[in-house]
């Protein structure tokens, strides 16, 4: 009955979020249905999946929401009066919203309809803590291969809005052991971490934010939206991120740190002992206004290895630190795999 529908009226079939290549193969038997008068839209975050439904023609690349049509849009679904329009509450409350929703449809209207429930005094306490595309994130993340997952788990090291060069991931994710490097035999093969790069970017997990202008990506970042995501990440212990200088109140983890991401100054990071004496991975994003060498960097290493009199880091990223002293520590890294130095002006 179907088929005679479709073959006999002008039809508009949308499919959303087709995830896998099998899910389409199973459309195919729908797809060989419909008559030249019906036309087929398949959303997917899969680019191979994309490429292969669009055939010979090009797929369309959706662009995130501007604030204004982010406003527009989350306007109308939450049902907003007209006559708030102007609330100084409602004004206070637009920044936070746009940025948590990061121009993205489905996490505009999901908000819009859980605030719609609400009063607004009750507003900024849902934003807060609202898991928005929770589920559609988890589905995406399962679908990884299990050894490209650890490898997306680590860009959550990078502070949020951070503009990822492409070029260091395949440095610390080899060593930190989450890929092998080709066998001298197999170099024409495609590169692993290449691979397992795309395969976040089809998934819709990263952005690619710069092209190189050979059209490679040079910079990536990590949607807003996702930021609601990696907690999960630290709660597994795979990283600890010191983003604060307020330790007064603070209670020592709970667990010995394995990856630091230093966002603050490390002079105000307690040093709990024995926390850090297990470390890995140090990675510091303190670019602050370039006056002084960086001095707390060296004696923080310096912290970790007066205990056993060497460390245990195979990853240690200064990248675009100001000239971070490290007097003669760096010979009692035995592991070091990885000493990223690049634009630190030593």
């Amino acid at each position: 009955m179907l088929k005679r529908i479709l073959k006999e009226k002008s039809c508009l079939i949308v499919i959303d979020e087709v995830r896998k290549h099998n899910d389409f193969d199973k459309l195919q038997i729908l797809l060989q249905c419909t008559g030249v008068r019906t036309r087929v839209i398949i959303t997917t975050r899969d680019k191979d999946v994309a490429i292969v439904a669009s055939g010979k023609s090009i797929p369309l690349q959706l662009r995130s929401l501007t604030e204004k049509e982010s406003w527009k849009l989350f306007f109308n679904k939450a049902l907003i009066p007209e006559d708030s329009l102007n609330d100084s509450v409602l004004i206070s409350l637009k920044k936070k919203i746009l940025r948590k929703c990061d121009g993205s449809p489905q996490a505009i209207i999901e908000l819009a309809g859980l605030l719609s429930t609400r009063n607004l005094t009750e507003w900024s306490n849902v934003i807060e803590h609202a898991f928005l595309e929770e589920n559609i994130l988890a589905s995406s993340y399962e679908d990884l291969p299990p050894q490209t997952k650890p490898c997306f788990l680590y860009l959550g090291l990078f502070p949020g809005a951070f503009q990822i060069p492409v070029r260091r991931l395949p440095h610390l994710w080899l060593a930190e052991g989450l890929l092998t490097p080709l066998p001298e035999q197999n170099m024409a093969s495609e590169d692993p971490a290449e691979k397992y790069f795309k395969e976040i970017i089809n998934r819709g997990l990263i952005e690619v934010a710069r092209l190189r202008s050979d059209g490679s990506p040079e910079t990536c970042h990590l949607p807003g939206i996702l930021w609601d995501f990696f907690p999960k990440a630290v709660g597994s212990r795979l990283f600890h991120a010191h983003n604060t200088t307020d330790y007064t109140s603070a209670e020592p983890p709970k667990f010995n740190i394995r990856r630091l991401a230093e966002y603050v100054g490390i002079k105000s990071y307690p040093s709990f002992d024995p926390y850090i004496q297990y470390l890995r991975c140090y990675i510091s994003f303190n670019t602050r206004k370039r006056d002084l060498p960086a001095q707390e960097i060296g004696t923080f290493l310096n912290t970790i290895v007066i205990k056993r009199g060497f460390g245990l880091l195979r990853v240690l990223d200064l990248e675009d630190v100001y000239k971070p002293m490290l007097p003669g520590i760096l010979r009692k890294f035995l592991y070091l795999k990885y000493l990223g130095l690049r634009w630190t002006f030593l």
